[in-house]
């Protein structure tokens, strides 16, 4: 097996052998969607900011619930890569 194949197969396989590239979002995913979104839509006041901490606290869970149980290496690895951006973003 080739050095390639063997990484793919280590980075999106999961225990029962099968190939996982995509799920159905969690509710932490879907909270973190939806906020973002209606963030877009209003645009000032204190919605605003309740929407922002929203979306931020529930991207911050995902990506922690990622790092501990996510099915792949390749979701372990996506969620520590998104706490290092979002821990840059706010230092």
């Amino acid at each position: 097996m080739s050095k390639i194949r063997h990484l793919i197969d280590r980075l999106f396989r999961n225990s029962e052998g099968s190939i996982v590239l995509w799920q159905m979002p969690n509710i932490w995913l879907w909270l973190w969607i939806l906020a973002t979104l209606a963030n877009y839509i209003v645009s000032e006041g204190l919605l605003t900011l309740l929407l922002q901490a929203l979306s931020m606290a529930s991207i911050i869970i995902w990506s922690f619930l990622e790092i501990y149980s996510g099915v792949t290496p390749f979701r372990r690895i996506i969620g520590s890569i998104l706490v290092a951006v979002i821990l840059i973003r706010i230092v």
